[in-house]
């Protein structure tokens, strides 16, 4: 019994490590509406692997239920982007472009 509730008790603390959609993304958003490449989302992460999370959540709160068709990468004058086709429930699409340069290549 007294396994389980220690089992338990770290399982609560440990859920409140987890930060919100919200918390996260104070700061780690600039830019434009993601439509072009001029108009890229700028992503602020330190690595590649926070950068990746970064646009995964900017999709999910921008693009509700839109699928990913692709993902590609596009270097272009030294800036380094990740652009997303998605396909959203009703068959359109639509692409946005990321710029990771901030994050691309560190880990």
């Amino acid at each position: 019994m007294p396994r389980v509730l220690i089992l338990i008790t770290a399982l609560v603390a440990l859920s409140g490590c987890q930060s919100s959609p919200q918390r996260a993304s104070a700061g780690l958003y600039s830019g434009g509406d993601g439509l072009t490449m001029g108009t890229a989302v700028i992503i602020n992460a330190a690595n590649d692997a926070e950068g990746t999370h970064a646009v995964y959540a900017w999709l999910r709160g921008h693009s509700s239920g839109s699928k990913v068709k692709r993902q590609s990468l596009v270097t272009e004058a030294g800036r380094a982007y990740d652009v997303m086709e998605m396909v959203a429930t009703d068959g359109s699409e639509q692409s946005y472009f990321f710029d990771i340069s901030k994050s691309f290549g560190k880990w």
